[in-house]
C-alpha cells in the first residue's frame, strides 16, 4: 500500500485582524527559534513574551519568530492524548505588562528525515496580485516515509515545520482549538528560488 502523505497536516498561525501576537523579549535559549520548536534546548526559566499587536488572544498565540509555538492549556490538553512533543516554560505579557496565564511553549520531539524536494511536483501559479508575475511553487512537503518515527507530532529534519497526523488535526478541530490553521502537506506551496 502506498504511503498516504494527506493524512499529514502542517500547524500554522492563522492569521486574522485584531489577533494578539507577541515578540520575544531578550536572547532566546540557545540563540535560535527552531532549537526551541524542536526541543534542542530546554530552557530552565520561563522564555518570556510582551504584546506585538491586537487584542484577541487565541489558544495559539502566534510571534514574531514565524517557528514559534505558544499554545494555551486547552491545546495541550487535547495533545495529551498524543506523543512527539514536549512543553517549555514561557511567560506572556499582554500590552499593559500583566501576565497572561495558561501559555506554555510547544516543544517538537517527533521526527522524520529531511523534506525531499524531488518527491514534491512544481507547477507555475498565478500570481497573487494583479500584474504580478506567476511564479513556480513547490506542490506538498514530503519526506520518505521510513524516515517518520512514527510520532503524532514531528518536524522534519532541518525543518521548523511542525507537522501532526490527521488524528491530530481531527482532535484540535473537534476541540475548535483557536488561532491555528492546518495545511494539508500535499497542498503547502513552496515558492521556488533557484
Amino acid at each position: 500500500m502506498a504511503f498516504d502523505y494527506r493524512r499529514f497536516y502542517a500547524l500554522g498561525e492563522r492569521f486574522a485582524r485584531g489577533t494578539f501576537r507577541v515578540h520575544a523579549l531578550g536572547d532566546l535559549p540557545g540563540g535560535d527559534p527552531l532549537a526551541l520548536t524542536r526541543a534542542e534546548v530546554e530552557p530552565e526559566e520561563p522564555v518570556r513574551f510582551h504584546h506585538n499587536e491586537g487584542s484577541r488572544i487565541k489558544d495559539h498565540i502566534g510571534t514574531t519568530w514565524a517557528t514559534l509555538h505558544l499554545v494555551s492549556d486547552r491545546f495541550i490538553s487535547v495533545l495529551d492524548a498524543f506523543s512527539g512533543w514536549r512543553m517549555y516554560p514561557v511567560d506572556v505579557y499582554a500590552k499593559d505588562g500583566d501576565l497572561i496565564r495558561g501559555y506554555h511553549g510547544l516543544a517538537v520531539t517527533g521526527r522524520s528525515g529531511e523534506i525531499d524536494d524531488d518527491l514534491s511536483p512544481v507547477m507555475v501559479l498565478p500570481p497573487h496580485t494583479p500584474g504580478g508575475e506567476a511564479m513556480p511553487h513547490r506542490i506538498g512537503v514530503r519526506f520518505w516515509p521510513e524516515t517518520w518515527d512514527g510520532s503524532d507530532v514531528f518536524s522534519p529534519e532541518g525543518t521548523g515545520f511542525v507537522l501532526v497526523t490527521q488524528e491530530v488535526r481531527d482532535a484540535l478541530t473537534a476541540a475548535t482549538i483557536t488561532g491555528i490553521e492546518l495545511h494539508r502537506i500535499t497542498e503547502v506551496e513552496l515558492l521556488v528560488l533557484e
